[in-house]
């Protein structure tokens, strides 16, 4: 039976998250709770792709063999990622979520497990792709910097974390739901700079992304869409690379 903290916890019943901590077996439920009768909204697959080709190619290359889609839910950018002629895992903390996945795209390699206790070897991804992530629901900023930090132990050595994420910067929780929106300095403190090389975080939109593609990614496009907080939600993307080590 579900209690008055349950719907504190779950909110709306939306794929968003609570601000009050959760256990991962709470997280889990609520996930597979969600899983079994929703689905996030995407882009059609052309505009998809054209969205990723130039996410890849911010990160400098576009010859990305191996992609770890982390919190893959059911499996819709993996797949477009595998149609994109690259190699690409699955993993997202709900059983629901990567059982339809498994339905729905027979041949990927989908795993059940934890975006922070990772099953993998270091430097196992040329790629590691995050499209929202529940982890970053707080203002606990330093546990969001070593999170990050901790993803970067499996890229390999030129590879690239890209994490995709939306806000409206108002510093606010969403009226429907505990989704913490942001603000941009907030989301600067995402990330520890002293231990890894970032581009962004840059603010654009996806439609953008799909149209002029890359050139959706720079610095005067993010200082124009972020004088509008409030006004809508905007896609936020960081780039995420390993500092490299010269030798003396």
């Amino acid at each position: 039976m579900k209690s008055e903290q349950d719907d504190k916890v779950y909110g709306s019943g939306t794929e968003n998250l609570p601000t009050n901590p959760v256990t991962k077996e709470r997280l889990r439920a609520y996930y597979d709770r969600f899983f079994e009768n929703s689905e996030f909204g995407h882009y059609h697959e052309g505009a998809t792709r054209r969205i990723l080709r130039s996410l890849l190619k911010k990160t400098g290359s576009t010859e990305r063999k191996t992609v770890l889609d982390l919190g893959c839910a059911t499996g819709f950018y993996t797949d477009q990622f595998r149609h994109l002629r690259i190699s690409a895992v699955g993993i997202d903390i709900s059983r629901v979520a990567i059982s339809r996945a498994e339905e729905k795209y027979p041949g990927i390699p989908f795993l059940v497990g934890d975006a922070a206790r990772l099953p993998f070897k270091p430097a196992s991804f040329d790629i590691l792709f995050m499209s929202g992530c529940s982890l970053t629901n707080t203002r606990d900023f330093p546990a969001i910097q070593l999170f990050f930090t901790s993803l970067t132990e499996y890229i390999s050595g030129e590879g690239a974390l890209i994490f995709l994420g939306a806000s409206d910067f108002s510093g606010d929780e969403a009226p429907t739901n505990e989704w913490i929106y942001h603000t941009y300095d907030e989301i600067k403190r995402f990330v520890d700079r002293e231990g890894v090389r970032v581009r962004g975080p840059y603010v654009t939109h996806l439609r953008l992304l799909s149209i002029v593609g890359r050139a959706g990614l720079n610095s005067f496009a993010s200082l124009i869409f972020r004088r509008f907080p409030g006004r809508r939600r905007w896609s936020v993307v960081y780039i995420i690379e390993k500092k490299r080590v010269f030798p003396q």
